[in-house]
C-alpha cells in the first residue's frame, strides 16, 4: 500500500502545477484584455473631444459670419477652398476653418488636429450657410 501512495504523490504535484500554469495564463489574458480596453476607451475619448472641438470652432465661425465679424466676400474667390481662420486652443489642438462657395451659399469645414510624435489624429465638421439679402445664415450640418 505504501508503494501506491508514493506513485500518486507525483501525479498530484503535476496536476497542481498544471492548474497553476493555467491560472497564470488566464490572468495574463485578462490583464491584456483590460489594458487593451483601456487604450480603446482613451482613443475613443480623444476622437470625441476632437469632434467636439471641430464642431465648436465651426459654430464660432458661422456665428462670426452671421454677425459680420468675419468678412466672407473679401476672402472667398471662385470655387476653391479658402482658409478663413486658424487657432490653437489651450490643449494644443490645431483648429482651422475652410470655406468654399456653393450655388446657394458657402460650405464651411472645420478641422481639429492633435499632432503627436508619430501620428496625427484629426476630425472634421461641415456645415452649409445660405446666402440671404442681409448676409449669410446657418442652414444645416453636413455629414
Amino acid at each position: 500500500m505504501g508503494k501506491i501512495m508514493r506513485e500518486e504523490e507525483g501525479f498530484f504535484s503535476f496536476f497542481a502545477m498544471c492548474l497553476l500554469f493555467a491560472s497564470v495564463l488566464m490572468a495574463a489574458g485578462l490583464l491584456y484584455i483590460a489594458r487593451r480596453g483601456g487604450e480603446d476607451v482613451h482613443h475613443y475619448e480623444q476622437e470625441v473631444q476632437l469632434r467636439f472641438d471641430a464642431e465648436g470652432f465651426l459654430d464660432k465661425a458661422a456665428s462670426d459670419i452671421e454677425s459680420g465679424k468675419m468678412d466672407v466676400e473679401g476672402k472667398i474667390r471662385g470655387t476653391k477652398e479658402t482658409v478663413m481662420d486658424t487657432e490653437v486652443n489651450e490643449r494644443g489642438i490645431h483648429l482651422k476653418v475652410l470655406a468654399k462657395r456653393e450655388d446657394t451659399g458657402i460650405m464651411l469645414m472645420s478641422v481639429a488636429e492633435k499632432p503627436s510624435d508619430n501620428t496625427a489624429l484629426f476630425k472634421t465638421a461641415q456645415g452649409l450657410m445660405e446666402q440671404k439679402e442681409e448676409g449669410y445664415v446657418w442652414k444645416c450640418w453636413m455629414h
